[in-house]
């Protein structure tokens, strides 16, 4: 039993795992070691190893948690606070060993029969594939668990398995890379060498250490501890910790369904569910200058989430976020690709301007166009006065940001109005967009004149200023009675396929560095010539 809040042991792998099983919680972050991290421990224990196997090897920390539980009253079960990226690698490097002393014939050997039950516990003297060394809760899950059984049944074509193994997500891919990356090394240092993998495991199992560290507190300390401890040193993604925070005040009975949404949302964000969160916190409930802090999230939470679900328990307001995230989730998907927002709007002249929005990666509009997809899916605006919006908006930040060279700062606070009138009044109107637009020129004391003025010094031959405007004076027609027509249709063709027909140094002559990934040729400052890069013709 442990003694004090945290009460450290030294201890061999073997001692730390051969009683228990671990359990990585649901606050913790997927799996995200990848190869460069797997080899470096892999090259740093093989180094030791054959260096001086009577020398221990020191591995760094684990610091668990006993939730009381223990499996046919033997077998203990704990929650790994700090340490979940070591003991996963750890279980892929055991399994690989296994799988790989079974293909060589020889896995009934001492050493490996003792391996095994370490990767699965026996109950009543015979091995459990239920009784795993480490369980994973996060996206991983399904992918982990398959891979583990696949090991236990068929050990002898895991490698076929695992390449023909379809994952779902980065995080799957990670977990089967990483294993065949581990068999890999495993089959080149030791294979054709017998009784080397026997002598390496028994190295591995009681010669590596680790200091196991036991937590002493209360459960509903723990989610503190994890913060704590991942606080100091090379800290957790804001977001990590935000799950931490939603997971510590959610009900225990909506863990599972409140853990399939935030997989869901990891993999389909691309693991960008804290771009999400910010969108979706800016767009709906209050619009923050900058990216927020934990502490802000936390803040908002118990003074904002509630009031804005209309809930006073801010557990069910954490859930009915989650639920909402899930259910809008196609609407930031819009914000990130074209594909998605013509399922909303596609005209052809919504395109050509979202294209320009999408390529120049504006980010103060993207909470406002999330907005707009939000209220137009559920009826609260027209689509002619949705796309009205987005396209002054992008051809506002086009002038503006791209033209101009003006700094993203310069417009936030014109963003912070239309989104606290939105917030306000629940409704997204396009004449007060466009006075705050207006307000914003006035202010910067810029005029159409100016614009032009701009234009006209400014060297256009990056595709960031050039290609839409060539696209749109190349569809441009003046009818007899002078006024001007502009085909969309064909301005969004040339837009869209301008790079793989033509490079902009065919029409505008400059004079570039040699390191301007712009151009194929470079300026020679020895002879004042221009010359072609390698390879161009």
């Amino acid at each position: 039993m442990a003694k004090g809040i945290l009460d450290p042991n030294f201890l061999a792998i073997e001692t730390i795992f051969k009683q228990c099983c671990f359990n990585v919680p649901i606050y913790q972050r997927p799996y995200s070691w990848d190869r460069e991290q797997v080899e470096t421990l892999l090259n740093d224990i093989d180094a030791q190893f054959r260096k001086d196997r009577n020398l221990e090897y020191y591995m760094g920390n684990i610091i668990i948690f006993d939730k009381g539980q223990k499996t046919n009253g033997v077998i203990v079960n704990y929650d790994i606070i700090d340490g979940q990226q070591r003991t996963v690698t750890f279980s892929l490097l055991f399994l690989a060993i296994y799988c790989m002393a079974n293909r060589l014939g020889f896995g009934n050997d001492r050493e490996i029969t003792n391996l095994k039950d370490i990767i699965w516990h026996p109950i009543d003297r015979k091995n459990s594939r239920e009784t795993r060394l480490v369980n994973i809760s996060s996206t991983e899950k399904n992918c982990y668990e398959n891979l583990y059984d696949q090991c236990f049944e068929k050990p002898i074509g895991i490698v076929k398995y695992c390449k023909n193994y379809e994952t779902k997500s980065m995080f799957e891919k990670r977990i089967i890379d990483n294993f065949l990356i581990i068999y890999d090394f495993i089959e080149k240092q030791y294979a054709d060498r017998m009784y080397e993998i026997l002598d390496y495991t028994n190295y591995l199992l009681n010669k590596v250490k680790l200091i196991q560290i036991e937590a002493s507190c209360p459960e509903k300390d723990v989610f503190s501890m994890f913060e704590s401890i991942n606080s100091k040193g090379k800290q957790l993604d804001p977001i990590d910790i935000i799950k931490s925070y939603i997971f510590s005040m959610l009900n225990v009975e909506d863990y599972e369904e409140c853990s399939r949404i935030w997989g869901k949302l990891t993999i389909e964000t691309n693991d960008n569910l804290y771009n999400y969160l910010y969108v979706y916190i800016r767009a709906n409930i209050f619009y923050y200058k900058q990216r927020f802090s934990v502490t802000q999230f936390k803040s908002l939470c118990e003074d904002n989430l509630k009031t804005y679900f209309r809930v006073s328990d801010v557990s069910i307001a954490i859930r009915k976020l989650l639920e909402d995230l899930d259910a809008k989730l196609n609407e930031y998907k819009a914000l990130e690709s074209l594909t998605y927002a013509e399922k909303y709007f596609s005209s052809v002249k919504f395109k050509f301007f979202y294209s320009i929005f999408l390529d120049h990666k504006y980010e103060h509009p993207r909470a406002l166009f999330y907005r707009i997809f939000n209220d137009y899916n559920c009826g609260k605006i027209s689509k002619d006065e949705a796309i009205s919006i987005i396209d002054h908006i992008t051809l506002m930040m086009f002038e503006f940001m791209t033209i101009l060279g003006k700094d993203s700062k310069d417009c936030v606070n014109t963003f912070a109005n239309i989104m606290k009138t939105i917030h306000e009044t629940g409704t997204i109107k396009i004449d007060v967009i466009k006075a705050e637009t207006e307000a914003l020129f006035k202010s910067q004391n810029i005029t159409r004149e100016i614009i032009i003025n701009q234009l006209s010094t400014t060297d256009t031959y990056t595709n960031r200023v050039s290609v839409p405007l060539l696209a749109l004076y190349n569809s441009t027609t003046k009818k007899d009675d002078a006024s001007i027509h502009v085909s969309y249709d064909e301005a969004f063709a040339i837009y869209e396929s301008f790079s793989d027909i033509l490079s902009l140094d065919h029409m505008l002559v400059q004079t570039p560095d040699e390191d301007d990934s712009n151009f194929y040729y470079f300026k020679n400052t020895k002879n004042n010539t221009l010359c072609l890069k390698e390879g161009n013709d």
